[in-house]
């Protein structure tokens, strides 16, 4: 193996790492004044870094048709990029790649492969695909696609074919626990259900100067732009945090952290204990409560109902445009007029306090939503949430003192990547109340709305004529009551191994990872195997293209144009744009041309040319111009800014970012502490006697892990799985975890091992370096991994870098020059089990043994 030490690592890269950033350029006001011949020699190519899926804007620098590596794009308003974008050269001339098309040979999963060429492995693909579509059964291919390769083509192409079925990848990262568990709280809702992604608000770390973490490390799993670059910029202002997790992430930094070790799962536990902390010392500001919540709500404190709610239609403006909304209305006890009225009319309306109500000739005692609340949190007491969660009860205070001190610029953050116990829904909405009740929603150095253009689209393609296989689940699957529409994968390989609601027959993977980034792996290769056809397009080798029965490359995205990208977790809106910078290696394609050569074989030439026929003739430049002639949310003098010519020529476009102000997208249009969709389904729910109805409370409650009820207290040889990224890996592909470029880094770091007690490991006679075997007794495949004995793990918890090492399928190192040879995928041992309502695939609640090699 070739080895490369920092200062290699550096000179290849061509940048200066600062930590885990690389914020590098000549200052966005400058820059501004540069044309791309300024640069001279060295050419630099606006490009959206795809070293893990997030697009942070960048520019390629290339030197005689060669990269040698990316830099933050100093037009932005916060240029950075990660140690990953450094190492870009070490993914794009790795000789691992896929380098032309390969057609299996041997059994699936065995990796076997012979060479093809484009011509051939089109042909076999299309008529694959031509022959489900022939007898009328086009539904039964999967397109499994991740944050599009040939976005505004690839995933038109197959619903123009006919198939609805598009399962996304989010199952094991934030779908759906945390879009339902922020969205009942401050929206939006999508179809009527609370949907609020990661890309719809932010934690305004740049202004805060105080926060809690828990559930997620900002500096490890980077999203650079803007998140890790304002996390940065608040640590530098001296921003003060407390990390709760069960590992010391040493990736937050020292200054100003305080780390609090904490059981596996038991985060819902301690925030409840903070909660009950927070309520009981008054920890809000009245006024805040009053306008923007609906804390005064009243409610019937036996069957949790608002009442007397009715629904009106209200007048909003934006953007100059007048628009007819529908509000829920509410009763509240209005202290000007000493009447029970409608939250629409009222002056003053009580926080506190139990009234009459008349509705018809009943009259029922309605209590104000926030007295509710706090008599819900008087039985978990500091002391109570100490014991559930190794938490000490002076640390608990601590946390509630400094939220109460420091708001409204304080925060708990609402994580990122959510789906991970069964009560990790009830754990985001808790944190979300929490983050209305201390008033940081909203507000300067809390929690703020982002704000995402949206561009026109290139072709529309008509709706596929069979339902997804999504809506049999919603219809009768009891744990997906909350499901998301788009996010649904683990319920694509039910499909495939139950024929319900109809058989998938094929898949087609593009940039997706199903075995290597969905949980239950044993399930997984039985429907991998049970497929009659699969395809996967990617430049590197996974745990999926394993199973894949054709293999195509498609270009990096160094190596090809790409659509115009708006969808940035940011407050501050954003246009930018990828365009080649070097040619294509090897016999890899550029997924533009795979789309259409697809097209012309699969389709009728009809269909082809009404399509795909235009993008032929006009190719990335007429995309381009359709999403920017079809932009919306952005003002006319935002628009006015923006043309095709200034995104070629500085890669990036800003807007300007919006007062934060306390909104909300719920049904009451109001941030609701007490959610109104909850209290709905928890009635419906109670009333069938369904056992996950206190799921669905409005209330902030107790719920157990799935490990927890199967299991007191663990034996001396199991650990529950956790997982956390260094800004050097991402769970993606092969770009990042074998390359040359990281390899070194990574091994400084044991990005390979995984780590556990310290007394706990020497109990088991372990020491530093063991190769040991992890497994999940109810999972057939087995794990090995080198183990780190560490003080900063809690005993329960076995850590390790996300998906660093190949996990249970240790044939991947055939394909592989720099990866480690071992390395543990809690994924590949995790059950095929939902968590309840929400259906999110919880991929650590599980437990695992340990023993040595």
């Amino acid at each position: 193996m070739l080895k490369t030490n920092r200062r290699d690592f550096l000179k290849l890269g061509g940048l200066a790492l600062a930590g885990p950033l690389v914020a590098t350029g000549v200052g966005a006001k400058k820059a501004r004044a540069m044309s791309r011949s300024d640069y001279g020699l060295e050419k630099k190519v606006p490009v959206n870094c795809r070293m893990c899926a997030q697009k942070c804007p960048g520019l390629a620098r290339v030197v005689n048709g060669r990269l040698v590596g990316i830099e933050g794009n100093p037009n932005s308003v916060l240029p950075g990029v990660c140690g990953r974008s450094a190492a870009a050269a070490g993914m794009v001339y790795n000789p691992n790649r896929v380098q032309t098309p390969l057609i299996r040979v041997g059994e699936r999963g065995e990796g076997k492969f012979r060479r093809a060429t484009w011509s051939e492995a089109l042909d076999l693909v299309a008529s694959k695909l031509k022959d489900y579509r022939d007898k009328g059964i086009p539904e039964a291919v999967a397109f499994l696609c991740r944050f599009h390769s040939a976005p505004g083509l690839d995933k038109e192409f197959f619903k123009i074919y006919g198939t609805p079925n598009f399962p996304g990848y989010a199952d094991t990262c934030w779908a759906n626990s945390r879009a339902v568990g922020a969205g009942v709280v401050y929206g939006p809702f999508k179809k009527g259900l609370p949907a609020c992604s990661p890309s719809k608000v932010t934690v305004d770390f740049a202004r805060a100067k105080y926060g809690v973490l828990i559930g997620r490390n900002p500096a490890g799993g980077l999203v650079c732009y803007p998140w890790a670059m304002r996390f940065a910029e608040g640590k530098r202002k001296g921003l003060k945090l407390t990390v709760v997790d069960p590992r010391k992430p040493s990736e937050a930094g020292e200054d100003n952290v305080h780390w609090i070790p904490i059981r596996p799962g038991a985060d819902l536990a301690f925030l409840l204990g903070v909660f009950h902390e927070l309520v009981k010392n008054k920890s809000y500001d009245a006024n805040y409560l009053k306008k923007y919540t609906n804390a005064p709500m009243l409610v019937d404190p036996k069957t949790l109902q608002p009442i007397g709610v009715k629904e009106i239609e209200k007048t909003k403006i934006k953007h100059g445009k007048v628009k007819k909304i529908k509000v829920l209305d509410y009763l509240v006890y209005d202290e000007a007029t000493k009447q029970v009225r409608y939250a629409s009319e009222a002056k003053k309306p009580a926080l506190h306090g139990t009234f009459d109500v008349t509705i018809g000739n009943k009259v029922i005692k309605g209590q104000t939503a926030l007295d509710r609340i706090a008599k819900e949190l008087e039985a978990y007491t500091p002391e109570w949430a100490a014991e559930q969660s190794d938490v000490p009860v002076e640390e608990i205070r601590k946390i509630a003192r400094e939220l109460d001190e420091n708001r409204p610029h304080a925060f708990i953050d609402p994580t990122y990547r959510s789906e991970r116990y069964f009560n990790s829904f009830k754990m985001i909405q808790v944190i979300n109340m929490m983050n209305v009740f201390i008033g940081a929603f909203g507000r300067e150095g809390g929690i703020v709305w982002n704000h995402s253009p949206k561009t026109g689209h290139y072709i529309k393609p008509p709706k596929p004529k069979a339902k997804p296989i999504i809506k049999y689940y919603e219809e009768h699957d009891p744990n997906f009551r909350f499901s998301n529409h788009k996010y649904y994968r683990r319920k694509a390989v039910e499909t495939v191994l139950t024929g319900k609601p109809y058989p998938i027959k094929a898949m087609v993977f593009w940039g997706q990872n199903l075995l290597g980034g969905s949980a239950g792996g044993t399930e997984i290769v039985e429907a991998l195997k049970k497929l009659d056809f699969t395809v996967c397009i990617s430049p590197f080798f996974n745990e999926t293209t394993l199973y894949a029965d054709v293999i195509l490359p498609d270009a990096t995205f160094v190596e090809r144009d790409e659509a115009i990208n708006g969808k940035y977790k940011s407050p501050v809106p954003t246009l930018a744009i990828n365009m080649k910078a070097i040619d294509p290696l090897f016999d890899a394609k550029d997924p533009y041309w795979i789309v259409l050569e697809l097209a012309k074989r699969v389709l009728k030439p009809e269909e082809y040319d009404a399509y795909f026929k235009h993008f032929e003739q006009d190719g990335i430049e007429g995309l381009w111009k359709k999403q920017l002639a079809g932009l919306k949310k952005v003002s006319d003098h935002e628009k006015a800014e923006i043309s095709l010519d200034r995104l070629k020529q500085f890669g990036i476009w800003n807007g300007t970012e919006p007062k934060p102000k306390p909104k909300a997208k719920t049904p009451t249009h109001k941030l609701e502490i007490f959610s109104t969709f909850l209290a709905k389904e928890y009635a419906e729910l109670k009333a069938k006697g369904d056992p996950n109805a206190v799921v669905a409370s409005p209330l902030p409650v107790w719920q157990p892990t799935n490990w927890m009820t199967r299991k007191a207290k663990l034996d001396r040889d199991e650990f529950i799985p956790v997982t956390g990224f260094a800004p050097v890996n991402s769970f993606t592909g092969q770009q990042t975890k074998d390359n040359r470029l990281l390899a070194n880094i990574g091994k400084a770091i044991s990005w390979d091992a995984v780590f556990i007690n310290k007394a706990k490991g020497k109990a088991l006679g372990l020491k530093d370096g063991d190769l040991v075997k992890i497994w999940n007794p109810d999972n057939k495949l087995v794990q090995y991994a080198t183990v780190r004995l560490s003080e900063l793990v809690h005993p329960d918890a076995m850590f390790s870098f996300y998906t660093v090492g190949p996990g249970a399928f240790r044939q991947l190192n055939n394909f592989y020059g720099h990866a480690p040879k071992y390395g543990f995928n809690p994924n590949h041992s995790a059950p095929f089990h939902f968590a309840p309502l929400t259906g999110g695939h919880a991929a650590h609640d599980y437990i695992i043994k340990i023993r040595r090699a």
